[in-house]
């Protein structure tokens, strides 16, 4: 006999595993997988911002391979040697590339071709991620999904929708399980370099609003928004000089908020069970806005460290949540 209050049999739950910002991290993007395995979500989110932003040329000669790394030197004598050295520059999210001396001429000289080959490098580690995820994910029944971010070229996108397991959500509402449904914008408000997928703020908003419009409920709605609202703890960044310095005073640097004022009144105005976000490093946290929690995991991928959010929802609420660093 059970006393006391009898548990709900049709809890509407689903369980999340949300990363972001891997930029390109080898390492950050298999701890990932091995979170994912870990913790058995529902729903397992990557949310933008999948390609790194540094190719790495290493030139072959008579004594091996030499390059630069964060600006210094790095050489690799024997095949092996140089197989460790491509792995280590995956690990930090750059690109290594391997070129004969004539071919690191055409690289320095020819900006076009320059971006043909660090374009179909990104390409390849996007699909090779892809098709990890679908090896080690499928398995375990969990659903996959996956955005660009704004840094993210728009080449890639025809990468990013060719597995037939991990699904693409960029500018889509996607119907979950338990009735949720997933809003997905890869989109950033202006910053101050030109990153692909950089928008104003009024065309974010005509973006997120075509989205919104379409949700059955939006209350049991997941917003996956890759820059987080305007003015919250998910959004301080340094503050840079017009010449793109870091501004500090005695106090040390100064922080101020660079997130997206149509992102906060698109979850103002909608108030959706959660917000999923990154874009901004350094704000790794939560907070909230009127009824709806919003997270950011933060990234530190420049040092192989995979940062994550897992949560839950019952009934349309967040009843829990975990910022993970692995």
């Amino acid at each position: 006999m059970f006393f006391g209050r009898k548990p709900k049999v049709d809890q509407q739950r689903i369980k999340i595993l949300f990363t972001t910002d891997l930029h390109g991290s080898t390492i950050a993007f298999r701890r990932w997988l091995t979170a994912v395995k870990r913790f058995a979500p529902d729903l397992a989110i990557i949310g933008g911002d999948v390609a790194g932003k540094v190719l790495v040329p290493l030139v072959e000669g008579p004594a091996g391979w030499t390059g630069y790394l964060n600006d210094g030197p790095v050489s690799a004598a024997t095949r092996a040697d140089l197989s460790t050295l491509l792995e280590h520059i995956a690990s930090t999210g750059q690109y290594g590339y391997v070129v004969s001396p004539d071919e690191h001429e055409q690289l320095a000289a020819d900006e076009g071709y320059r971006t043909q080959v660090f374009h179909r490098l990104l390409g390849e580690r996007l699909a090779e991620w892809l098709a990890l995820a679908e090896e080690h994910l499928r398995p375990l029944g969990t659903r996959v999904v996956i955005m660009p971010g704004n840094d993210d070229p728009y080449e890639l996108d025809p990468i990013f929708r060719q597995s037939t397991f991990v699904e693409c959500a960029d500018q889509r509402v996607v119907e979950l399980e338990q009735g949720y449904e997933l809003l997905s914008v890869g989109e950033a408000n202006k910053t101050p370099w030109p990153c692909p997928r950089d928008k104003d703020e009024q065309e974010l908003a005509r973006h997120i609003t075509a989205l919104a419009s379409t949700l059955r409920d939006p209350q049991r709605a997941i917003f996956n928004i890759h820059v987080p609202p305007y003015n919250t703890k998910l959004d301080l960044a340094p503050e840079l000089t017009a010449d793109l310095q870091l501004r500090s005073t005695l106090g040390g640097t100064t922080m101020v908020p660079v997130g997206s004022t149509a992102v906060r009144a698109a979850i103002e105005r909608y108030q959706p069970a959660l917000g999923l976000h990154g874009h901004i490093h350094e704000s790794r946290g939560a907070d909230r806005i009127g009824r709806t929690t919003i997270l950011n995991p933060g990234s530190e991928f420049g040092n192989g460290v995979m940062r994550a959010a897992y949560g839950y929802l019952v009934d349309g609420q967040l009843r829990g949540h975990q910022l993970l660093a692995g």
